[in-house]
């Protein structure tokens, strides 16, 4: 009997991370994806990871230098909460698909329902989501292969994601988002060392409004509501507006 149970959970673990069985794509992509997820610490550990924490020092043109972010990642369901401190200001915000609330020096205000939509959307073509999502493979990606080294995804309506551009050593160096307004598409740096995981020192967004070394990466087997809370602080937002990007 215990025999069998072990074969179970064996054969459980084997399609969990199967991945490539799952991604749907012409064998040169779905290479190139299996050699991606080696280099960022193995499709097994992002499979396992169901929130992500990452820090980073950034720079933007409005502010410049000195802008400290954290963030917890949901990589199961749209969501995300993040600190961001500067020395000319403090913001914070959280959102899930029932809501957000964004705020600065304390006041907040609730996210409208057009924000959560726009940042749903973009949370599907997150480079944290699909780094996951590739990596367990139950979403019923296709996988399209771009020259000279990179893939396209695309979802199960076959609409277009994103798209990973490689290097030599199958690095992430560049990361687009696609099927929105405009581009958005951002630059990394070469990898290092995040304890459990490989991550870019570096990224910025091919616009310039956002650039910034990682501090710290790591992913986490605990969800993301195990992490953080999103429900809005007490205290109510008193007047002004505060955008997006949690700028005055």
């Amino acid at each position: 009997m215990k025999h069998l149970i072990l074969l179970a959970l064996l054969l459980a673990s084997q399609f969990t991370f199967a991945g490539d069985d799952l991604n749907k794509g012409d064998s040169v992509a779905l290479g190139r994806l299996a050699a991606m997820l080696e280099q960022i610490g193995g499709r097994a550990a992002w499979a396992e990871a169901r929130s992500l924490y990452t820090m980073e020092k950034a720079r933007s043109p409005h502010y410049g230098d000195g802008i400290v972010s954290e963030s917890w990642h949901d990589l199961e369901s749209p969501g995300s909460w993040g600190d961001i401190k500067h020395p000319r200001f403090n913001a914070r915000y959280a959102w899930s698909p029932e809501g957000g609330w964004i705020g600065r020096e304390g006041e907040y205000r609730d996210m409208i329902d057009d924000e959560i939509k726009e940042k749903t959307f973009y949370w599907h073509r997150d480079i944290y989501t699909l780094f996951h999502q590739l990596a367990i493979g139950d979403q019923g990606f296709t996988l399209e292969t771009i020259q000279p080294n990179g893939f396209r995804v695309l979802d199960q309506k076959y609409r277009q994601l994103a798209e990973f551009h490689l290097t030599a050593d199958n690095e992430v160096y560049r990361f687009i988002q696609l099927g929105g307004k405009g581009t958005h598409a951002y630059i990394y740096g070469p990898y290092r060392s995040f304890g459990n995981t490989q991550f870019p020192d570096w990224s910025t967004s091919t616009d310039g409004k956002w650039g910034a070394y990682y501090v710290q990466v790591m992913p986490s087997s605990k969800p993301f509501r195990e992490q953080v809370s999103v429900k809005k602080p007490v205290l109510e937002w008193h007047g002004g507006a505060v955008k997006n990007n949690c700028e005055p």
